[in-house]
């Protein structure tokens, strides 16, 4: 034999040695059905016999096929659930955040409330003061509060979300990105 020869045969083995170990491990893979269909009664070598293993092989890659779907859709219907308690974690949060912002709101209405009051006041008691030749009324509150005001409503538009402010000259309104939130106070 010459070495062109074994070369030749090298070549061929490495060529078909794939698929002669895949047959090899096919009908191993076939045997547990074989033995079944013996154990049935169908003599082995027969067409029914045949006929049984690939049954039997169909049968057991159905329901292997049937078993990575429901793996697989427990495995989404997993993942959705975790989706949905993230979801309802985060709406409960905003929930909080709201009504916090509620309280701080109504605590800043009760501070422009009293301010106004005050301010009020100091003016009477200015004006008595005029009236009277006497000096003015301490200064209770601080001026500024006509440049401030506090949350009243908030609403989106477009892109935009418009935040409406309750202040001592009247209302004012500001306008934000609608991903934004309204500021407690203007």
């Amino acid at each position: 034999m010459t070495y062109l020869h074994k070369i030749l045969i090298l070549q061929f083995a490495i060529l078909i040695g794939p698929f002669a170990i895949g047959s090899t491990a096919y009908a191993l893979d076939l045997e547990p059905y074989k033995k079944t269909c013996s154990e049935i009664g169908f003599k082995a070598g027969t067409e029914k016999h045949g006929d049984c293993v690939l049954k039997l092989h169909a049968r057991a890659n159905k329901t292997e096929k049937v078993q990575q779907k429901v793996k697989a859709d427990t495995a989404q219907q997993k993942r959705l659930e975790k989706q949905q308690q993230e979801i309802l974690a985060s709406q409960r949060r905003i929930e909080q955040l709201n009504r916090e912002r509620v309280a701080a709101s109504q605590k800043l209405a009760d501070k422009a409330k009293t301010q106004r009051r005050l301010d009020g006041l100091e003016k009477f008691f200015n004006g008595l003061a005029k009236i009277g030749g006497g000096s003015p009324a301490p200064s209770y509150g601080s001026n500024n509060q006509s440049s401030s005001g506090f949350l009243k409503s908030q609403r989106v538009s477009g892109f935009n979300r418009i935040c409406t402010y309750s202040a001592v000259g009247g209302d004012k309104t500001l306008t934000v990105r609608s991903t934004e939130i309204c500021p407690l106070q203007y």
